[in-house]
């Protein structure tokens, strides 16, 4: 039974590495057939089909020629629009980090794309600006520093409402603590006074004195028990 995997391989006396062929490499344009995806929404100039971003496509993909960046290669893609089969291209570009449609479609406008855009050119220009204006530059520092003092005041004032918050908060308990055992001590005197009272009620017989017509007669008054007294 011969080996899976051949640890050990024969090279015989004669062997010369410089005799053996050499492939020709192949041109450096030679396209491949690989799977990708639209890197943007566009839509085609033939059919006015809208390609959503993400929806997969059979491509050819070469290397772009007379395009570098940092000696980088850039790519350059082939695939065909899925209502019209018009071909599309686009290939990628490394300095801004996005793609560049070449031929075959428009891409859709992007209102967050535009904006970062916007936003990175002022920014660049801001720069440049005070690196040429000594004067802005130390206005922007005093600006800085001005709104740095502000977020401290504010901090500062944020904690001392905090402290006043939480010592306020402390004085309402020791409030409600002090009513809750005034409330409880007149709870208590209010039943010591009602059990007082059932108890001389207990004690004590009531008797009611019924009153004849006739005051002087022979009839005098009777005391009479209540029943339950």
């Amino acid at each position: 039974m011969t080996e899976r995997k051949v640890l050990n391989k024969y090279f015989p006396p004669d062997y010369d590495p410089s005799k053996i062929p050499r492939l020709r490499r192949g041109d450096r344009r030679k396209q491949f057939n690989i799977r990708t995806m639209a890197p943007f929404n566009m839509r085609c100039n033939t059919c006015n089909g809208y390609i959503y971003k993400a929806k997969k496509f059979n491509s050819r993909m070469e290397t772009a020629e007379n395009v570098d960046y940092l000696g980088l290669r850039h790519y350059r893609f082939y695939i065909r629009c899925p209502l019209c089969c018009a071909e599309i291209i686009w290939r990628t570009d490394l300095e801004s980090g996005d793609y560049v449609l070449e031929s075959g479609a428009k891409r859709n406008f992007e209102a967050l794309k535009t904006a970062e855009e916007l936003e990175a050119k002022r920014q660049a220009e801001e720069e440049e600006e005070l690196a040429n204006n000594p004067m802005k530059l130390l206005e922007k520092r005093t600006d800085q520093s001005k709104q740095e003092m502000e977020m401290v005041e504010v901090i500062e004032d944020l904690k001392q409402l905090n402290q006043r918050q939480a010592t306020m908060e402390a004085d309402h308990v020791l409030l409600r603590q002090m009513w809750r055992e005034e409330e409880a001590v007149k709870e208590a005197e209010k039943e010591a006074d009602d059990a007082l009272i059932k108890e001389l009620l207990a004690s004590k017989s009531e008797q009611v004195h019924l009153l004849p017509l006739e005051f002087g007669g022979e009839n005098s008054s009777k005391p009479i028990r209540i029943p339950g007294s």
